[in-house]
């Protein structure tokens, strides 16, 4: 039997646990394998019912393919589909205030815990307005992103989006480890169809069309 997430009256954030109906079946194993219980959430948990695209990029990222990077975000932010990310990176920062100005659904997965987290005013509307939610599996203690939570948070992401869309992934980082991962368990992985992400379609990561 699963749980209705219950809001907290003090933060406005909701405790959703792992095998709550908001999730498949496919998205609670793998949340269960990262040892992951519950999760956290600020706004509108039925976005988690949508069609979700997941955005992970590294931080440094070709000139070239960030701005193809927008093209493609600016040319999906007017539909339906759900944008996934920690919007993180700079160029992931960057695509979130693009989507914030369209009108898609958008799900930000921060690399600490929600409590006393200080939401953007530019998040604010969205999240009245039921097309952002924010989600986190971390602890009130966690409060800093770091390396760790951000690696696990991108777990997090990976697990929850129907596909996983990686503009770049550094020779040898945890991007690319991650791509590798998904590849391997079947999920479909894009990415552009460039020299500069040789390692990528060499892993079997498909081209973005």
């Amino acid at each position: 039997m699963t749980a209705t997430p219950v809001a907290n009256p003090n933060q406005g954030i909701q405790t959703i646990p792992c095998n709550d109906k908001l999730f498949d079946g496919r998205q609670t194993q793998l949340l269960q394998e990262l040892h992951i219980s519950r999760l956290y959430a600020i706004g509108n948990t039925d976005l988690m019912g949508t069609k979700k695209l997941g955005l992970l990029c590294s931080s440094k990222c070709p000139a070239k393919l960030i701005l193809q990077t927008y093209d493609v975000v600016a040319s999906l932010h007017r539909k339906r589909g759900t944008f996934l990310s920690g919007f993180h990176s700079p160029i992931e920062r960057e695509c979130l205030n693009i989507l914030l100005h369209g009108d898609c659904p958008i799900i930000v997965c921060p690399a600490r815990s929600l409590d006393r987290m200080t939401i953007p005013l530019a998040w604010k509307a969205p999240i009245q307005q039921g097309r952002l939610l924010i989600l986190s599996a971390f602890s009130n203690s966690l409060r800093r992103p770091t390396k760790q939570l951000t690696a696990r948070r991108n777990g997090i992401v990976a697990a929850l989006a129907d596909r996983v869309f990686i503009p770049y992934a550094a020779p040898g980082s945890k991007t690319e480890t991650l791509a590798k991962t998904l590849v391997s368990l079947g999920r479909e992985v894009l990415t552009f169809a460039d020299d500069h992400n040789s390692n990528l379609l060499e892993l079997g990561v498909k081209g973005w069309r």
